[in-house]
């Protein structure tokens, strides 16, 4: 008779357990989420080509210019992986040493404030020279 009162504790306390995590998970990937990705590229007259940075090759951009993609850029890609819209009201490129830079005006993107619906992303970019200055600062 003890032995079957304790199974049934045990029982009772590996589903309180479950539970508990259930509840966790549920309550970390309710809402909205994003994941947010830095992208450098450049700009022509009628499209923008982007890559990640770890995938950039020094002469990409000379490459790109010859194709007629002058204007080089860093852009975020923002994606909503939640489970509620999000709304994107700013963006910006954080540096270490140089602080946080956030495009005032002349972006490349949607108008801010933004909604992303799930399942959304959305691009924003601006010129790169701004960005690389911050970079070559903190090297000065």
């Amino acid at each position: 008779m003890q032995n079957a009162s304790l199974v049934v504790a045990i029982c009772g306390l590996v589903l309180a357990c479950l539970s508990l995590g259930w509840q966790a998970a549920n309550f970390v990937l309710a809402g909205g989420r994003v994941k947010v990705e830095l992208r450098v590229g450049a700009t022509g007259s009628q499209a923008m080509l982007t890559a990640e940075p770890n995938s950039f090759k020094p002469d990409w951009l000379t490459e790109l210019a010859q194709q007629g993609y002058r204007q080089p850029i860093a852009a975020v890609r923002v994606a909503n992986v939640g489970r509620q819209p999000v709304t994107v009201e700013r963006w910006g490129f954080r540096h270490p040493a140089a602080g946080t830079l956030f495009p005032m005006a002349d972006f490349i993107g949607k108008p801010l404030p933004h909604r992303l619906e799930v399942g959304q992303s959305e691009t924003w970019a601006m010129d790169l020279g701004p960005v690389a200055q911050g970079r070559k600062r903190d090297r000065g």
